[in-house]
């Protein structure tokens, strides 16, 4: 049977274009040459990438392999089905390299990006995490009060034009704020179009009224409503979030030769790296405590 599980690979690979960006914000198709937020991933190798400024970052690949035995292809062919299979099976091949690369833009493990210390991205979160703006809403603290607070402190940075765009958490905190505006305000927040047929909530800031971003990959910790459920928000300046890519920001396919094995083999490699600048000024980690 085809195997289609991605995997995170280690190589050495060139500078990538500094300018091309992928967005966060959208369908998750990368697009280049322009400003926009994160994109995803599936499995890793560790290699190399230049951003504009020239200086080496660190470049991960995601790899997805599906092989077709002897068997797989003779029958295939004779009920003249193979071409039909072998297309549904790397369409799913390149979702689930893809659905990695989206759990990884965020997650990702590695601590450095001029020192990888894993073979998966230095994800969003950590490096906003790393960059040291971080708060803390307690318990019985008031969610929106505690996020536009900290939008307030970045808009009033001396030296920075901090301008955040969007705030990032997990649906099940975006819901506990649309329970608390109801419940203390008897307000129901305005929703705006993000993309072409996304429609989220939106909160009134100092820096304009952002965009409440869902996103399933942002996982919290603990049963909220508990006392000890940590569930994280980013606030985010998304023009400051690229994901620099090499050969194409998209995954390319790759037929193997024919092994000894008589099998036929596909190969799915996307090369990139997501960087977060302006880590420490333009974007914040807001911890709120349920």
């Amino acid at each position: 049977m085809p195997a289609v599980e991605p995997v995170w690979a280690a190589d050495q690979a060139g500078s990538s274009d500094g300018s091309s960006i992928a967005v966060l914000r959208g369908d998750g198709a990368a697009k280049s040459g322009g400003c926009g937020v994160c994109e995803s991933a599936g499995d890793y190798a560790d290699g190399g990438e230049s951003d504009a400024g020239g200086a080496f970052r660190s470049s991960e690949a995601l790899v997805s392999q599906i092989n077709y035995n002897l068997f797989d292809v003779e029958l295939g062919q004779q009920q003249k089905q193979f071409a039909y299979l072998q297309a549904k099976d790397l369409a799913d091949t390149v979702s689930g390299l893809m659905v990695e690369h989206d759990v990884a833009l965020w997650n990702g493990t590695d601590t450095s990006l001029a020192t990888p210390t894993t073979l998966q991205y230095f994800g969003c979160a950590g490096q906003i995490a790393a960059g040291g703006q971080t708060s803390t809403i307690g318990t019985t603290a008031s969610i929106v009060d505690g996020l536009k607070s900290q939008v307030a402190q970045m808009v009033a940075l001396s030296g920075y034009h901090v301008r955040p765009t969007a705030i990032y958490a997990n649906p099940v905190l975006l819901d506990l704020i649309d329970r608390e505006m109801k419940t203390e305000f008897n307000v129901v927040l305005n929703t705006e179009s993000v993309t072409g047929g996304v429609r989220v909530k939106m909160l009134s800031t100092q820096a304009g009224d952002l965009p409440l971003i869902p996103d399933w990959s942002l996982a919290y910790t603990g049963t909220p409503g508990s006392g000890t459920a940590v569930l994280p928000a980013y606030i985010v300046t998304e023009n400051l979030i690229e994901y620099h890519w090499l050969g194409d920001p998209t995954p390319r396919i790759f037929e193997l030769g024919l092994p000894n094995s008589l099998a036929q083999q596909y190969v799915a490699v996307k090369f990139g790296a997501v960087v977060v600048k302006g880590a420490s000024y333009a974007h914040a980690q807001v911890l709120v405590d349920r």
